[in-house]
């Protein structure tokens, strides 16, 4: 917590106490840009490299093959609980992309079993694209809709 680490640095440090909230900002901004490192470091593990063609966010999700969904949903869940276990930020955009990986990786009773658990935020981004899904059969509709 960026409010914590400013305060310790002011009370603990002798010497130019109000640099404390600059040395924690750089501190966190720091942790930011390693846990966005780490993210895609973990992405070109299952050989999804960016490029100027390839689609992005949920895109990207629905274009994947269910095998490499299930193994980026595995690595991506590993993931983020070091970075929790760590007390390290998610990278901007990461709670609603997990989330529909999630989605579209697990049962749906699972799924909304996380959701109901807080492993799983529903951004209004996310809600809205479940909702406007594309379904197998008008039963799934029914039952998603009921949750």
């Amino acid at each position: 917590n960026l409010r914590e680490l400013s305060m310790h640095l002011l009370k603990e440090r002798k010497e130019y106490p109000l640099l404390g909230h600059t040395v924690a900002g750089k501190y966190v901004c720091a942790l930011v840009d390693t846990a966005r490192l780490l993210c895609h470091l973990a992405c070109l593990t299952v050989h999804l490299q960016p490029t100027k063609n390839r689609d992005k966010g949920f895109r990207l999700i629905d274009c994947l093959e269910w095998e490499t969904k299930l193994r980026l949903f595995m690595l991506l869940e590993h993931y983020a609980l070091a970075l929790g276990k760590l007390a390290c930020p998610l990278p901007q955009g990461f709670t609603p992309f997990f989330a529909y990986l999630a989605y579209k990786t697990v049962s749906f009773d699972q799924f909304i079993w996380h959701v109901r658990g807080g492993t799983f935020e529903l951004q209004i981004d996310l809600v809205k694209t479940i909702m406007a899904g594309n379904y197998h059969d008008e039963r799934e509709r029914t039952i998603q809709l009921t949750y």
